[in-house]
């Protein structure tokens, strides 16, 4: 994700507001947030067997995110 992009908006929301929750109720799931300049926003999982699904999330609402990453 972006750090100032408009387009990394709602990533931006969901991570500051449910970052530190997720984690304390699972802290042994890896999450982890990358940030650089003009990057797309997306979230990426990676399952057993080598398995990686990306979603590219750019305008998507904060609520929008927490639908995908649930």
């Amino acid at each position: 994700m972006c750090q100032k992009s408009a387009t990394s908006d709602g990533i931006r929301s969901f991570v500051l507001n449910n970052y530190v929750q997720f984690k304390a109720g699972n802290p042994e799931f890896p999450f982890i947030v990358r940030e650089a300049a003009g990057a797309q926003a997306c979230v990426t999982a990676r399952y057993e067997y080598g398995v990686e699904r990306r979603i590219y999330l750019q305008n998507a609402t904060e609520a929008e995110v927490g639908q995908t990453v649930e």
